[in-house]
């Protein structure tokens, strides 16, 4: 490795020697004091390596996005590393599965504990909504064991639902709204029978009543373009969604890291030298948020979501 606490140094570095390997064999050639020319055994376990880090270092880079790195971000990412893991476990190579499976119980550890919460962040982001959980735990668990995970996830998302709606919202236009206005027009012609209907078919109109969340759920799923800002279309959409713009706004607004890319990439610790310790709180401050905002290239909005 080139630098033991920092894999992303290691996959760089891999990245820029793996398409100059005639040239390290013409090295061998021509240089008598080359001997660490690689062999084909070797390039072809980097090759690997270098594979298997990219899974990581693209997911990291997503996940360190400077604008707009909500928590939808990380439920396919994960999943994608998840479904690498699986299938390094069963890879032809020994080393392979013998990396993969360490990773997996480590992977797990942390994955079953926030799994849940990040797939009901994705079902709030309409170009994914249900299709993307159906779609990887299918993926990751097959057609079989993945329906209670997917039925896990929309139970959860409905109980959320109907903690910020009282019970949700019944969209105007349905049948009940019609019924009083039969009632309104005729009711010396219908006394009781209105009643009596209502309980006969309770169920029926319930089932054609739909809430928000049903609606949003049913309609197809927005196109993903690269520049949607998923808070915005919440923000706009607001009117025809207010329990749900009022859970996204508080599920979305998490962003999906703090931490810097590098500092993802790395096992190692932080280093704070003498000088940087050795700062007052309020110059800190002042050099640490100027350069935040700059970094981002967000201005802070006069009215937020």
């Amino acid at each position: 490795m080139d630098v033991p606490t920092r894999w992303n140094s290691t996959y760089e570095m891999l990245e820029a020697a793996l398409p100059l390997r005639d040239a390290f064999a013409r090295l061998d050639l021509i240089d008598k004091n080359y001997d660490h020319n690689p062999s084909n055994e070797e390039w072809e376990i980097a090759t690997i390596i270098c594979e298997c880090l990219e899974v990581f270092f693209k997911a990291t880079c997503h996940f360190s996005g400077t604008c707009f790195p909500t928590s939808n971000v990380f439920f396919p990412e994960i999943c994608k590393i998840q479904m690498q893991l699986n299938e390094w476990e069963t890879s032809e190579y020994d080393f392979l599965r013998l990396m993969a499976k360490p990773m997996s119980q480590k992977f797990a550890k942390y994955w079953d504990e926030s799994c849940l919460a990040l797939a009901v962040s994705v079902v709030l982001d309409p170009r994914c909504k249900m299709a993307v959980v159906e779609f990887y735990y299918e993926q990751i668990y097959g057609p079989c064991e993945s329906t209670s995970y997917i039925d896990r996830v929309r139970t959860t998302f409905s109980k959320l639902f109907d903690e910020y709606g009282s019970g949700g919202g019944v969209l105007e236009g349905s049948s009940s709204s019609r019924s009083h206005a039969v009632m309104g027009s005729s009711k010396h012609n219908l006394d009781g029978f209105q009643e009596w209907y209502e309980k006969a078919h309770a169920s029926s109109i319930h089932a054609y009543q739909k809430s928000e969340m049903d609606q949003y759920l049913e309609e197809i799923v927005f196109p993903n373009t690269e520049d949607f800002n998923i808070l915005h279309w919440w923000k706009v959409n607001s009117g025809k969604y207010p329990t749900l713009a009022r859970m996204a706004r508080d599920i979305l607004a998490v962003p999906a890291t703090t931490v810097a890319s590098e500092a993802a990439f790395s096992v190692g610790g932080r280093v704070i030298d003498e000088s940087r310790a050795s700062l007052l709180p309020d110059i800190l401050m002042k050099q640490v948020l100027p350069n935040n905002d700059v970094n981002r290239g967000v201005a802070r909005p006069k009215d937020g979501f």
